[in-house]
Formats: C-alpha cells, structure tokens, sequence
C-alpha cells in the first residue's frame, strides 16, 4: 500500500474545534494548561464508528519534531521507513498519534516532561495532563476500546513513555521504548541515578536497545554528553521488579548474536516482559532498512495488541459510569454543575497528577481559576463511598 507516500509535508496545524473522524492525516492544535498543544493524528482507512479501533500515542525524541520524527524518516523510493507504521496501523485498525513537544528552557530543545527530572526543573510543561487530556478528547470524539490504548517512544520518548506507563495505572495496556531509560542522572553536577518510581500498576513492556548507541549506552555509565544513564539490565530489573515477575522463567530467541530477545511471562495480572537487543544499532528507531535485522515499526505493534489493560485501578477512583452524577457542561470554561440525586459531603477536583486543586461544597462548582486541562471530581457520600468523573477546563 503506497498511499502514505503522497503526503504533503509541513501542513499547518488546525486548531481543534471538532476532533475530525475521517481517514488519514490531521495535523491538530488543542489548548492545554494554556498553551497551545499540537499534534498528528493519523486515522486508518478501515476505521468505523460501528467499530471500536485501538489507539497508540508515539512520542518523539529529544531535539525532536512530529516532522522530524515522522515525516523525515519517510523512504519515498525504497520504503521501510515510516509508511511501514502507517501501513501497519493502518491494516490493524490502530489511530496514530503523535505528539508534539515543547522546548525546554535550560537544555534549549525539545523535551518530554516526566514529573520535572533533571533536566526539566525550568519548564515543567504538564505533559502527562496532556495526554490525559487527548486521550480523553479522542476517545469521546472517536470509536475507540479504551482496554486497547497503547504508548511507544523513542529516546526521550521513550523515556517519557516508561514513566507514564509506570505512573498513570491502568491507562494503557502496554508499552514500547526505544533508546530509553528509567532513570535520569539527578542533577547537572550530581550523577546519582535516580529511578522512576515502581509501576502503580502491572503493565506489560517492551524495552529495545542498541549495543552501538552512545547516547543510552547499552551496559550503562556515561553517554556521549557526559550524562549516567542506567543499562538494560537495569532497566529490565526495574519492569521485573515492577511487574512482580519470576525472574529465573523467560524463554530467549537468537537471531545469532545479531537480534537477541528475552521475554518474561511468568508476571502478575498476566504481563509480560519484553527485551530486544540489536548489536549493530546506535541511537535509532530501527527501520527495515537500517540493517539492524529488526523492524520496529511492525514488531512493537504486533507486541502490544497482545495486551489489554487493568481493570482495577490502585490508589486512583475508578471512574463512575453511573447516570446518576453528570457534569454540565463539559468541557466547561468558567463553571461548571453537578447533576445528582444522592447526597454529598464533599467534593473535591483534582488535577491530572492526582494534586487537589480545590473543594466546594455546592452543586454549582466556579472553576475560572484553574489553568484549561483535564480534571477529576470526585463526590464524597455521606456513607464514606466515593464517586469521580472527568472534567475538561477549556
């Protein structure tokens, strides 16, 4: 299929006033924490609203773009770049999605934000709202299976895809990174790693690293830059552990000393495991033409259809699906009301990070002082039981 090919690059990004449900590329802007959010949302031709399509985010890497990231890796002539992702998404009825990063102040590019880490202390974006905040928008706008949403990411991407799948539970179902790491080195001058907290959640993960990269040195230490980084083993200790996983029982493929695999399934809430090592890949994305003998961008979607997602989530409410306590309006701008007929005690709202940012105590709820983004109330019943829905703040 050759369709991805015919792509007009740099097209502008449309605001968003109707999340578009047509096949193919939409170039998109939302308003989150008031700043203006950009990012490409590819749709499949086989998508149906009688149908519910599976969803996976791509974050790009540092010092990256949607264009650099999607767009230039493009092989008109010989293919295997990214139209295989396209095509692949594409014939599994799987929406694309692929954000856009801000710059970050002191490293002076672009950068994703997991909960401020070295070195994002000066711009600490809401990156995590973000993609609370689209997934939301996407999966009230779109036929989506919420048990069927995906993350993936290269380099910093990738990073910031283990830290979400790490901290948000049971939001996505499984996870990819290339050329990440879990952990960040503490400070400009102090080069203790620190670790992203364990998973709140089981989640099942997919970690591929190159022997040849510099910048996310495979056996950890320095990078390139001068940075410490942790290594794959750590990395994959930090998801066994995660996971609760029996780390004597894995089983190990070998395509030579070429592509090696070791996968865990012996997990809890039934997750797996997953290590991909390439010994000729440096810091990259491997496409089928890199000669890494390993293609990404058909290998992670195979990989996380697999899974489906939690359906308890630890330490957060669950969201009520009960008829009996609605929000109008929603999204809303300046208030917004609260439509029930069982008493309350409390209500409380809650940002994206789970931080309560306010409480009131009538109905009619005035939230003109919070930034725009995605919110959770939650009502407090005078029997102790708890209810909690979303709430978008325009």
């Amino acid at each position: 299929m050759k369709l991805f090919r015919f792509i007009i690059l740099m097209l502008p990004f449309q605001t968003l006033a109707q999340l578009p449900n047509t096949s193919g590329f939409h170039h998109l802007s939302m308003l989150h924490d008031s700043l203006n959010r950009q990012f490409l949302m590819i749709v499949p031709s086989s998508y149906n609203p009688s149908l519910r399509s599976t969803l996976m985010f791509c974050f790009h890497g540092g010092r990256q773009t949607i264009q650099s990231f999607v767009y230039n890796q493009i092989d008109s002539i010989n293919g295997g770049g990214r139209e295989e992702l396209f095509q692949k998404a594409d014939s599994m009825r799987m929406i694309l999605i692929f954000p856009q990063a801000l710059v970050n102040q002191t490293a002076g590019y672009t950068l994703w934000n997991d909960k401020d880490l070295f070195p994002q202390t000066a711009t600490p974006y809401d990156d995590i709202g973000f993609v609370l905040h689209l997934i939301d928008t996407i999966t009230r706008s779109l036929s989506v299976d919420t048990s069927r949403i995906y993350i993936s990411g290269f380099s910093n991407g990738a990073d910031f895809t283990q830290f979400l799948a790490g901290q948000i539970p049971c939001t996505f179902a499984a996870a990819a990174a290339v050329a990440g790491r879990t952990a960040n080195q503490a400070s400009q001058t102090d080069t203790t790693l620190v670790f992203n907290p364990l998973a709140n959640s089981p989640v099942s993960v997919m970690i591929v690293r190159g022997k040849l990269d510099s910048s996310v040195p495979y056996f950890g230490g320095l990078n390139n830059n001068g940075t410490n980084t942790p290594s794959v083993f750590q990395d994959m200790n930090y998801w066994l552990n995660s996971n609760s996983c029996n780390q004597s029982s894995f089983t190990s493929f070998y395509m030579g000393d070429t592509v090696q695999i070791r996968t865990y399934n012996d997990c809890s809430s039934q997750t797996q495991v997953k290590v991909v090592s390439l010994k000729f890949m440096r810091h990259h994305w491997p496409d089928a033409n890199d000669n890494y003998f390993w293609n990404a961008n058909t290998e992670i979607i195979d990989f996380l259809l697999q899974f489906t997602k939690c359906s308890v989530i630890s330490g957060i409410p669950d969201i009520s699906k009960s008829s009996k306590f609605t929000i109008f309006p929603n999204p809303a701008s300046t208030f917004f009301y609260i439509e029930t007929d069982i008493d309350i005690s409390q209500i409380d709202i809650f940002n994206s990070q789970g931080q309560l940012v306010k409480t009131a105590s009538t109905k009619n709820v005035s939230i003109s002082e919070l930034k725009s983004g995605l919110y959770f109330v939650k009502l407090t019943l005078p029997n102790g039981k708890e209810r909690t829905n979303k709430l978008i703040k325009e």
